[in-house]
């Protein structure tokens, strides 16, 4: 059975197909982040069959949480299957290193309606990163992944 652990209500952006887009809210009214006995106890509600999504608002928002939560399931889980869903804007090196090591399943989820939505995306990324390149370096990951014959 798959479980939605619900990182944050918050968000950098402003989705309209996002199931918060009917109730957004500044970020200073939205709850922060889940607390630990959250987690624990939704921890608890698993089982070695499940499969977990880490989804938001923006999980990334806070991205000491979000590995924490991944690092806590694998360890009472190991071989659970681990989706992050994301807008990307605020991926960096460490979190895709964080993803590949614990074998997590990226799943973009980005408004991009032409010029208009990657300009917002690469406005919102953080000014140290390219986040272009690094959407590049997951995605070709994931290729070689599944065809690891390219190159």
């Amino acid at each position: 059975m798959n479980k939605t652990l619900i990182v944050t209500e918050l968000c950098n952006m402003h989705c309209s197909f996002c199931c918060f887009e009917g109730t957004y809210k500044p970020i200073k009214d939205r709850m922060k982040v889940y607390t630990q006995s959250h987690l624990e106890s939704f921890l608890s509600s698993l089982s070695p069959n499940d499969t977990l999504s880490l989804m938001g608002g923006e999980p990334l928002l806070f991205p000491k949480e979000t590995e924490y939560a991944i690092k806590q399931t694998k360890e009472i889980y190991p071989n659970m299957p681990i989706s992050v869903y994301t807008n990307a804007s605020l991926l960096t090196p460490h979190m895709v290193n964080v993803m590949n090591e614990y074998d997590i399943n990226m799943v973009f989820s980005i408004n991009l309606y032409g010029e208009k939505g990657l300009v917002n995306l690469i406005k919102r990324a953080r000014k140290d990163i390219n986040i272009i390149d690094l959407i590049n370096a997951v995605r070709h990951k994931c290729i070689r992944t599944i065809y690891p014959r390219m190159t």
